[in-house]
Order: structure tokens, then sequence, then C-alpha cells
């Protein structure tokens, strides 16, 4: 299972990454994870290879992850957006997203992981 991470902080990112190989591991899944921290690096990523699974930051700086979107969804990347905080339940996913994701913040690892690993199930039989 292939996972793309777009992420303009890179504490963030790397966590979110490191995370990701680490469920992967523990499903006993091979796979990769690429991170990028730009809208052109994760174009990049995803001409060379392409994911099974993206997690999306919505905002990239100066930059919007909802350009990216359009492109995941044609490329038929199931997309998961990542927030500090869940939105408030009337607030609907952006087009072309199939689930928001909270990004790992003063949690043990040990239930990041947990939650990393049962996103990839949920996506991986859904």
């Amino acid at each position: 299972m292939n996972l793309l991470v777009v992420e303009d902080v890179e504490p963030m990112r790397e966590l979110i990454s490191v995370l990701a190989r680490q469920a992967l591991g523990k499903l006993v899944l091979e796979g990769r994870v690429d991170s990028a921290a730009r809208l052109a690096d994760a174009r990049r990523l995803l001409a060379r290879h392409r994911p099974d699974l993206a997690l999306l930051d919505i905002t990239l700086g100066l930059e919007s992850g909802l350009d990216l979107l359009a492109e995941l969804k044609e490329a038929r990347v199931p997309v998961v957006i990542l927030v500090m905080d869940l939105p408030p339940l009337e607030r609907p996913l952006p087009k072309g997203a199939y689930q928001w994701f909270v990004k790992p913040a003063g949690r043990s690892g040990a239930e990041d992981l947990e939650r990393f690993c049962q996103l990839i199930c949920k996506h991986r039989s859904g």
C-alpha cells in the first residue's frame, strides 16, 4: 500500500509519515510513504508513484490543498483531509475527499499509531 502525505509543516509531515510507516509495518503491509510540503512536489510524486491513499492538508502556506484534490480524484486516489480538530458536523467534506482525520497532537504515540492502523484498514476494506 502506497501513501502520499501532503503537509507543509515539516515536524507534522515527518510525524505523520513515521506513524504511517509504523502502521504499515504493524499491519504487515508492504508499501511506501511519500511526503510533500508543496503542491508541485506532490504532483511530481503523484506522477511517479500513484498512491493508494493520500493524506492531504488543506492549508499549505500560500497554497491550497483543494487545488490538488481534483487531480487526486481524477487519478482515483482516495483522499483523507488532515485537520487539527474535527470540524463541526454541518461542515461538509470537500468534494472528492472521503474522510476527515485529526492530526496527531498531544496524544500518546500508541493511540496515534492505532488511529493510523484503523485508517489504513478502513481504506483497504472500503
